[in-house]
Formats: structure tokens, C-alpha cells, sequence
């Protein structure tokens, strides 16, 4: 890692177009009805099913290949290519650990060259075992003390913003509404607003 400042940035609903390609395969495999501003981390209150089922669910989603068929969301790539003029380009994402190899192949495909790391939080990840430590992003933003952060989760923007981290909540989705948003949290609808945020928050 270069002495330059970072950007710490999401990959899901930030870089990924996640959510809309994760509700189109739970209504093709199990016919719900949801919609993409349906969507929710927690996944048994958005689909009012029990945890074993949620479980058999997970898996049958994490070895379907649809993460590694993603699409990126639009402007993400050249937006990222012009921050690395000034910034370090280091992501940060809840993912699975299972998802790992196919996630580094995604971004290989899609933003080759961008990211100088990519951390993986291991949060939600099966292989969680007593020898195995399951970071949080806030602590990886203690230890990488970015410039910024960008997330489409309030809450690791909240994280951010605790450690004195200015931090923008990307899009506008159905899960990430918010009547307030605390100060140094900024909301941008997209990455063309990412970057003029930046850009003045920078001068």
C-alpha cells in the first residue's frame, strides 16, 4: 500500500448490482414476488421463512454462479479509474467467505487493476469456526483510516463516521432510507455524484 490517502468502497449495490440479480433468482427458484426495494440483508424477514430454511436457501444460492455473473453498476468502473488518480482503491465487503474466489474473479473481470486490496469480512461465511476470526468493517476501517468510505449500508457509513471517517451512503434503495442521516454522512444517488462529493469534500 502506497502513502497516498484511501477510499474504502462496498462491492454489493456499490460496484455489483447485486440485489436486482439476487431477487430475480428467488422468484425464478422458490416463486417469490419480491421486488428489488424488497430486498434485505435479513433474509428470513424478506422471504417469512424459518432460519433451517434460510440456511438451505443460502447454499443452494452461494454454488448457483450467479455472484460471479453480476453486472456492474453503471459508471462504477470509470469513476473508480479517475479516483485512483488521487486515492488508493481498497474494498471492503461483508461477502461470504465461500464467495471469495469467485468474487476475486468478478473483479478481475469487471475492474481489473482498481482495487490494491480487497478485505473480506467473513461475517456471514458458513466456515466460521472457533479458530477463525470474523472482522467488522469498522474495524478494518480503524485499521486502514481511508478518506472516505462509500456504502449503501447505513450502518457501516454510521461505523465510518464514528471513527471521524467522512462517508457517503451510495444509491437510493429501499433498505437504505433515512429520514436523518448523521453528520458526515452524505447520500449519492450515483457515482457521478460520488465523485463531486469527493471532489469538494477534498479542496
Amino acid at each position: 500500500m502506497s502513502s497516498r490517502p484511501i477510499i474504502a468502497v462496498d462491492i454489493d449495490d456499490v460496484l455489483s448490482a447485486s440485489a436486482p440479480d439476487f431477487v430475480r433468482f428467488s422468484n425464478e427458484r422458490w416463486g417469490t414476488t419480491l421486488a428489488v426495494d424488497d430486498y434485505t440483508e435479513h433474509w428470513a424477514e424478506m422471504w417469512q421463512v424459518d432460519i433451517e430454511e434460510v440456511r438451505a436457501r443460502r447454499e443452494i444460492y452461494l454454488n448457483s454462479g450467479i455472484v460471479g455473473k453480476h453486472r456492474p453498476v453503471v459508471a462504477a468502473r470509470d469513476a473508480l479509474l479517475e479516483l485512483k488518480k488521487q486515492f488508493d482503491i481498497v474494498l471492503v465487503t461483508s461477502r461470504s467467505l465461500e464467495l471469495e474466489s469467485e468474487t476475486r474473479a468478478w473483479l478481475e473481470s469487471h475492474y481489473a487493476d482498481i482495487a490494491d486490496s480487497v478485505y473480506f469480512t467473513g461475517i456471514y461465511s458458513s466456515t466460521m469456526n472457533m479458530n477463525t476470526f470474523a472482522q467488522t468493517k469498522s474495524s478494518i476501517f480503524a485499521e486502514l483510516k481511508p478518506a472516505f468510505v462509500i456504502d449503501d449500508l447505513e450502518k457501516h457509513c454510521q461505523a465510518a463516521v464514528d471513527l471521524g471517517i467522512p462517508a457517503i451512503l451510495f444509491g437510493t434503495y429501499g433498505w437504505n432510507q433515512a429520514d436523518h442521516l448523521a453528520k458526515g454522512i452524505t447520500r449519492c444517488n450515483n457515482w457521478r455524484e460520488v465523485l463531486d462529493t469527493i471532489s469538494a469534500q477534498s479542496v
